[in-house]
Parts: structure tokens; sequence; C-alpha cells
């Protein structure tokens, strides 16, 4: 007698969430994972000064936004800084008015969203499985040479990873409970939004295709997230993107042309600027 195989559905995937209440061994394991990865990257936020051009950039425009006061413009040493959306600078400010200007309070929004993506990835995880793979895929993430190295530098990508995986999570759910679909439909256009204004365009692209791919292959998720296209998820969507970049189109002529046609399709063609070098590079590494 032969065991017989079958694939799991995407109805079977994605569950109604069990109504018991979580063992302690999940909150535990959630604990640690959370305790592991402030450990690694917000208890170290202090060692060392600012190393890297990047780390110099963004942190030396939002201490000249503080000086200047002017709360729009990222300048360094004077000059407009516009090649990315100003959330990380944003961030930067806040922290260093709470905890004064110096290396660590520079890198603590980039800490601290290391951590949220940690967390978002064990709830994921643990939605599609169960909290025991969350937690690998917690520690899997952790374990990355470039969550390792690169998640320390002052940079938006940790941002980016964070509200993607916000805008991943609350898909989920409002594919989940039917109650409270709206509120967590409106929490994926939200965090694709804060997306957008860490880094561009990808952040909404990003989650949207995955919805996208699970909208081809399975008809109850083209059912159930064809609500997300509703207009008043797009209105919120644009109401916290849209401002910074008509004033910034407004008083820089030609900012949306540069967008376009350098730090996005110039990127995907291998071109080159005054500030990045693309040449040799892969174009599918941009998809990747």
């Amino acid at each position: 007698m032969t065991a017989a195989t079958r694939s799991l559905s995407l109805e079977e995937t994605l569950l109604e969430p069990p109504a018991l209440p979580p063992p302690p061994t999940r909150h535990a394991l959630f604990a640690i994972l959370i305790a592991l990865a402030a450990l690694l990257h917000v208890a170290t936020i202090g060692s060392g000064d600012l190393y890297s051009q990047t780390e110099g950039q963004y942190a030396g425009a939002a201490r000249e936004m503080v000086e200047s006061h002017q709360w729009l413009l990222p300048t360094n040493d004077g000059i407009p800084r516009l090649q990315k959306p100003p959330l990380l600078y944003w961030l930067i400010i806040a922290s260093f008015e709470l905890f004064g200007i110096n290396p660590a309070a520079a890198r603590l929004p980039v800490a601290v969203a290391v951590v949220a993506t940690v967390a978002l990835i064990f709830l994921i995880g643990e939605k599609l499985t169960d909290y025991w793979r969350g937690f690998i895929a917690g520690l899997i993430y952790l374990s990355f040479c470039g969550t390792f190295l690169l998640a320390r530098i002052v940079m938006p990508e940790p941002l980016v990873s964070a509200f993607i995986a916000g805008a991943i999570f609350c898909a989920m759910c409002g594919y989940q409970r039917r109650r409270h679909r709206r509120a967590w439909f409106a929490g994926f256009w939200i965090c694709s939004a804060f997306a957008c204004l860490s880094k561009g365009l990808l952040g909404v692209l990003y989650p949207a295709a995955i919805l996208v791919l699970l909208s081809i292959f399975y008809r109850e998720a083209r059912l159930r997230y064809r609500a997300l296209l509703r207009w008043e998820y797009v209105a919120i969507f644009l109401l916290i993107v849209a401002p910074w970049h008509i004033w910034a189109e407004w008083h820089f002529p030609g900012y949306f042309r540069y967008q376009i046609s350098t730090e996005w399709w110039g990127h995907l063609r291998g071109l080159t600027d005054e500030t990045h070098d693309y040449k040799g590079m892969p174009a599918y590494q941009f998809l990747l």
C-alpha cells in the first residue's frame, strides 16, 4: 500500500487563526528571537564611529537638516540630496533629538528596523505553518551575511525590508480575517507607502508582485485580494507618499525625470551616475 501525497492548497496554508491561545513555548521562542536580534543589532550601535561613505551621507544629511531646520530637504555640505525619499532622514532626526547627535543615535532607526523585520518574519512563518518554523525563519534571517553586516550600516534598505514584511503580514491577516479585512488591507497600503518613502517605488512593487503571483495561481486569492484595489486604500497610499514628491518636483523641476531615468530605469539598465556605478552588474539582480 503506497501512501498518497498531495500539496496543500492556499486555503489550507492560510487557514483561519486558531481559537485557542498559543502555548508558553511560542511566547518564549518569540522573546528569545527578539532578544537575540536586539543583542546583535541594537546593543552594538555604539561600537565605532560612522565609517563608510553611505553612513556619512545619511547621518550627515540628517545632522544638516537639524542645524538648518530644513525638514524637507536633505543636504550634504549644503548640496541637495534627493536620490532617496526622506523617511530615513526623518527617523535619524528624531533619534538625534532624543539621544543627541552621535553615531549610536544615527544607527538606532536601522537597528530597530532589523528587530521589527525579525519579529514580522516570525509572525509570517507562524501563520504559514507554525511558531517553530517562524522561529527558524527568523534565525535564518539573522544568520544571513547580508543581515549581519549590511544591516549595521545607516542606509534605507533595512527600513524597506521591515515595511515590506509588514505589508505581507497585513495582506496575510486580511486574507484570513473576514471581520477586520478592511483594516488589514489598509495596513498593507500604509506599510507599502512607508516603504516607498524609504527607498522609492519598489516599496509597493515588491509586495504587490507577491500578491499578483498568488492571484495568478489561486482563485481564492484573486477574489479576496481584489478588495485591495478599492479607491480609499489607494487614496491613503497617495496621501502618505505624494506630498513630499510633489514638493520635490515643485522646488527642483526635473526631479521626477531623474528618479525614473536614473534611480529606477537607469539601475536596471546598468547605467552610472556621479554616485553609483552599475557597470558589469546583471540586470536581473534588481528583480531578485
